[in-house]
């Protein structure tokens, strides 16, 4: 009991200290709102570079705003590699409560990334996404409800791709293409419209690609800087079923058996 207290103590201590400590910051905190967004101080960047930087070194933090709860929010208003505007949430606990911690990107909850990159999980929903494809038509993952979905991430430059792309030609798309429950696209991470045509060409594949303009499709699913090829197969409840990394013999039969079993489930 005497611990409660004391800690309900430190906490609304903290708080006041934090809150008197705002009337004399150039960003206006207040307990239980956040202040305005400015620029970093030295404690900001540290903290930033601590948490943020080994997950996502590409992000250049630009603004930060806080909150004070109990601990400290920090929301950082960062730029990537192509300039696109982030916006990441991270926890600072109070002193002896725990590691600061990532709590979302661009307001969706931060997965820590797996062994391979990875930042979904099998279970999860696949993320809402919409891409273009080669052809000039626009997809929605949202359009594909009911089907079974594969999206295979790939691009010219990687010979992993090379090697699994004929046969996900020959064993998946050529077995299934006329069945109207399944879909497959390629996404080709960041490569002009042209590079993509030929890509295509070179490995012989039908099945569609799709344009994915500074990988941010990719990102959806896994860390920028993880690398290809992948695959993502998803149910016709838009739940993620399989993730590859790599090409894998026996991985890729299991993928190929995984599909054939999905479809031969019949919707009610």
């Amino acid at each position: 009991m005497k611990d409660m207290k004391a800690k309900i103590l430190l906490i609304i201590l903290g708080m006041a200290a934090a809150f008197t400590a705002c009337g004399n910051t150039a960003d206006k905190q207040m307990i239980g709102a956040f202040g305005e967004a400015t620029e970093l101080t030295a404690e900001d960047d540290s903290l930033f570079t601590a948490v943020v930087t080994p997950w996502f070194p590409s992000f250049l933090p630009v603004k930060v705003s806080k909150q004070v709860v109990a601990g400290t929010n920090y929301r950082f208003i960062c730029h990537d590699i192509n300039r696109t505007e982030k916006k990441v949430l991270v926890f600072q606990p109070l002193p002896g409560e725990g590691d600061a911690r990532i709590v979302s990107i661009d307001d969706k909850e931060f997965v820590e990334p797996d062994s391979t990159g990875y930042i979904v999980r099998v279970g999860m929903q696949v993320p809402d996404i919409t891409w273009t494809q080669a052809d000039g038509k626009t997809v929605s993952i949202r359009d594909l409800r009911g089907k079974v979905v594969m999206l295979q991430f790939t691009a010219s430059w990687c010979i992993v791709c090379r090697k699994e792309m004929p046969l996900i030609e020959r064993d998946i798309w050529q077995k299934h293409k006329d069945n109207g429950d399944f879909y497959l696209v390629g996404i080709d991470r960041d490569e002009p419209l042209e590079t993509v045509k030929k890509f295509a060409e070179k490995t012989g594949v039908t099945y569609p690609l799709a344009l994915d303009p500074g990988a941010n499709l990719f990102t959806e699913f896994a860390l920028r800087e993880s690398g290809i090829t992948r695959n993502v197969l998803i149910d016709r409840d838009g739940k993620i079923v399989m993730l590859t990394r790599l090409y894998n013999e026996e991985e890729f039969a299991r993928m190929v058996e995984k599909i054939n079993s999905l479809l031969s489930r019949k919707t009610l």
